[in-house]
């Protein structure tokens, strides 16, 4: 069983690695899935053809539903193992459990979760309950190796790990990026795309921004949350426009208009955004963050002690560095295919069901 009752079309990564789960699923001849997801989104999941179950879940209460239902969904199902793609997994689940860990930043910084009270709920259930269950959990999934050694180094060190990276591919729909002459009075098209909470560091960007002579323009793409109260003025400034959450075709079309792409994260699980626009063949300026460092080549990282590097890195920036930059972008991603994303999963679940067997009878374990 894949436990997804806590998926909100509006997560932005996290929104991303459940239809990423559904799809590798579907390609899994060798097991039998079926999906406990909300059913104001059963639409969301019918399409991939999997058996689900639907359940009313609300909103506010979406991480904590699967804690009370999902060991009575188990059993209704008769399934040999559960595996939470997004939450905590439930104590008193009778079969064994996996669950995915995308990152540990709340234990590096405990505060960056905000401080209204539901914040605070939320904290206490990713640092207790959820930690908790990734202890006794028969095998956790992480989406980079930083996560992984942060997990070793902050949780326990024995923990089984599988890496799952995340498969980065371009959609179908995905237009060409267009030519880009980037002379030297061409107004420069950045793009930060990322929910607006803290340890994306969005000020830090702008910042930097206000130190850049060339002429430019920042498209700012992804949930307006916690993270807007630091931007202060600098955010009312005329060049940047803030577009909060957006449809996919419309994320499409900005990425497809973008020059550059600026991740200036603190931490990041994966970086998938990064990721997702290298693979278009859109060069990326990113943070030092360790998971950068897994794949954005090392002369496009900046640190965060100085904005002014940022600023020169971006003012540097001309139509013959960009064109070597897109091919370096697309060879640096390309190993995060849909393939191994496939493999690395039979792995974790074979590992999940080991010495298992489906209580219906059925050859397949679900």
């Amino acid at each position: 069983m894949i436990d997804a009752l806590a998926y909100s079309p509006t997560d932005g990564g996290l929104t991303t690695a459940v239809h990423d789960l559904m799809h590798t699923c579907r390609q899994l001849l060798e097991f039998e899935f079926v999906v406990a997801h909300p059913r104001q989104h059963t639409s969301a999941f019918g399409r991939y053809g999997l058996e689900t179950v639907s359940v009313a879940v609300p909103r506010r209460l979406r991480f904590f539903v699967s804690l009370l239902v999902l060991p009575l969904l188990a059993r209704r199902t008769r399934a040999a193992a559960v595996h939470c793609e997004i939450s905590a997994l439930p104590r008193f689940l009778g079969v064994p459990g996996s669950l995915t860990v995308n990152d540990v930043y709340f234990l590096i910084d405990r505060a960056a979760g905000g401080r209204s009270i539901r914040q605070r709920i939320m904290q206490a259930y990713w640092e207790r309950l959820f930690l908790a269950s990734a202890r006794r959990a028969r095998v956790v999934k992480t989406i980079s190796e930083s996560t992984a050694d942060d997990l070793r180094r902050l949780v326990a060190a024995d923990l089984p790990i599988v890496l799952c990276e995340p498969p980065v591919t371009v959609p179908s729909v995905s237009k060409p990026l267009r030519e880009r002459l980037l002379g030297a009075d061409e107004e420069l098209r950045l793009l930060f795309l990322g929910s607006v909470v803290p340890r994306r560091n969005l000020p830090f960007l702008l910042r930097a921004l206000q130190l850049v002579r060339r002429p430019w323009r920042l498209d700012v793409v992804g949930s307006l949350w916690w993270g807007m109260g630091e931007l202060g003025s600098v955010a009312t400034d005329t060049r940047v426009q803030l577009h909060g959450y957006v449809p996919d075709a419309e994320r499409e079309r900005l990425l497809a208009e973008a020059h550059l792409l600026v991740a200036p994260s603190l931490h990041e699980g994966f970086g998938y955004p990064a990721a997702e626009a290298m693979s278009r063949g859109l060069p990326v300026f990113a943070s030092d963050a360790s998971s950068f460092r897994e794949f954005v080549p090392q002369a496009w990282r900046f640190p965060l002690d100085d904005p002014t590097t940022l600023a020169t890195m971006i003012d540097d920036l001309d139509a013959e560095s960009f064109a070597r930059m897109s091919d370096i972008a697309r060879d640096a991603v390309r190993r995060f295919d849909q393939v191994n994303h496939t493999a690395k999963h039979a792995e974790l679940f074979s590992r999940l069901v080991a010495g298992q067997s489906h209580r219906g009878g059925s050859e397949r374990p679900r």
